[in-house]
């Protein structure tokens, strides 16, 4: 039994929880239950959360890089709620890099819309309603109705 404890010592050591696992189950079979090998069970257990936690933090970590794309910041997060659905920290970073997705989302249409809404202007300083109406359509189609397009609407509705 001592050689069976030294081994499952050595793959906690290693970080192989479930190698110790395994043979500590073999152990289970050949020696029955016993305080040491309990023992042994609630080492193993609480290395595998050392470890879960371990990983945790690193994906947490690795999310909040500044540098770090929003969509693997994101895949990150989910992954570590994958391991522990109910880490707080996880839930409340995960919240902050989709928001700051959606903001990075918005500030890419609104300067889409701004060169759209130039090149509109162009289009109405050269005497070319239509084709300003059909750039805002496409706008609208793309982007999404707002105020302005809709009283730009009107306005290129009334050169016509």
């Amino acid at each position: 039994i001592e050689h069976v404890i030294e081994s499952i010592e050595q793959q906690l050591a290693n970080g192989s929880v479930e190698e110790a696992q395994r043979e500590l189950g073999v152990a289970h079979r050949l020696y029955g239950e016993s305080d040491v090998l309990d023992e042994l069970g609630a080492r193993i257990e609480a290395r595998h959360r050392e470890l879960r936690s371990e990983e945790i933090d690193q994906l947490i970590k690795n999310a909040r890089k500044k540098d770090r794309p929003h969509d693997e910041a994101i895949a990150d997060l989910e992954a570590a709620l994958a391991i522990d659905p109910h880490c707080e920290e996880a839930h409340r970073s995960l919240v902050e890099a989709r928001a700051a997705e959606e903001r990075s989302r918005d500030e890419a249409r609104m300067r889409e819309c701004e060169t759209l809404l130039a090149t509109i202007d162009e289009l109405i300083a050269e005497g070319n309603p239509a084709r300003a109406l059909e750039v805002l359509d496409t706008m609208v189609r793309d982007i999404g109705d707002f105020r302005l397009a809709r009283n730009l609407r009107r306005t290129l509705e009334q050169l016509l």
